[in-house]
């Protein structure tokens, strides 16, 4: 996610003076012995954002390598992008897509000097470059999601998913990009860290209602080397990994990724887009971070914000978040 995912990935930043590929004509891009290839053309999409090229002018989405005429996947993707309220800020910000077949391909076309390039993600990531002060950000998505515990490739039946969380990631880089300050993220502030951290502190419900009885996803619990079990089985019964231990110390363990992440500079930058997710319907199913999903419906101070900033593009007014949240958390 920004690392998928930013993908779940998260994005690398920002290197200065990296050159682009150079396009063998407007819409083709060959680098390193990868092609992309664009507009992707959706019939029904087609002339709209990310989907407004043309043969002979870029636009915003390409699909490379063994991703090109997938045209199942690829339309997912494009028709996530279609649905998202905040669409034209990702629009204004000049965000591009990108699919790729695999993590490789995308790692091959890019290569390892590139702040565009991957290699820990899971089934995407998102990714700004800045140049003079103003910054260049790429979404990119795979068909297939590298899994870090059998080391094969799992076919991504989470593209809606995959897609909206990404652009979430593009959202937080395209706010700092139109406030003029391109390396600072809202999801990276101290008001937004503030936020979840009160979100944190006021889960008070039990466990098995707090996380529920899925079992935690490779991604969102980080790829430990043990298995983690579901918080409760299906009778609301706590397992015993975790009795004893604190809603807090369970969200370390089951959601790593999103709340205990390394580094730290990370936080919490993927809770911030998976939130943009459930602010635009919901992960659907299946779903690939379900316990992260049960316990952030549970955040109502941190999703505030989400909410302001995908539907307004700007953050809540001082003393308008719900009660029992910072009313002033500083700024964003």
């Amino acid at each position: 996610m920004k690392r998928f995912l930013t993908m779940l990935t998260l994005t690398g930043i920002l290197l200065l003076g990296f050159a682009l590929p150079h396009a063998a004509q407007a819409n083709t891009v060959i680098q390193n012995g990868i092609t992309c290839v664009g507009p992707i053309g959706d019939s029904a999409l087609n002339g709209t954002y990310p989907d407004d090229g043309s043969k002979t002018t870029a636009g915003h989405d390409y699909w490379c390598g063994t991703a090109i005429n997938q045209t199942t996947q690829a339309y997912q993707m494009l028709q996530s992008v279609s649905g998202l309220a905040d669409k034209t800020v990702l629009q204004t910000a000049g965000i591009t897509y990108y699919l790729f077949g695999t993590r490789a391909e995308e790692a091959q076309f890019w290569g390892t000097g590139s702040p565009f390039y991957d290699n820990v993600s899971y089934c995407g990531h998102t990714a700004a470059q800045v140049v003079g002060g103003v910054s260049t950000i790429k979404i990119a998505i795979w068909n297939a999601c590298s899994n870090k515990w059998t080391g094969a490739l799992d076919t991504n039946i989470w593209m809606n998913e995959v897609t909206s969380h990404e652009s979430g990631h593009g959202l937080d880089f395209a706010v700092a990009k139109q406030n003029g300050t391109p390396t600072a993220n809202p999801s990276t502030s101290t008001a937004f860290r503030a936020l979840v951290s009160a979100d944190l502190t006021n889960l008070a419900q039990t466990a098995c209602l707090t996380f529920g009885n899925s079992t935690p996803s490779g991604v969102e619990s980080g790829w430990p080397a043990t298995h983690l079990p579901a918080v409760c089985n299906f009778n609301n019964v706590e397992n015993a990994t975790y009795v004893k231990k604190s809603n807090v110390a369970i969200a370390a363990l089951v959601s790593a990724y999103f709340v205990n992440p390394s580094p730290a500079s990370l936080k919490y930058q993927d809770v911030w887009a998976q939130l943009m997710v459930l602010q635009g319907g919901g992960p659907g199913s299946p779903d690939i971070v379900p316990v992260t999903d049960s316990l952030l419906s549970n955040f109502k101070c941190s999703a505030w914000a989400a909410r302001s900033y995908y539907l307004f593009n700007v953050p809540p007014a001082v003393n308008t978040y719900p009660t029992g949240c910072p009313q002033n958390p500083g700024a964003f």
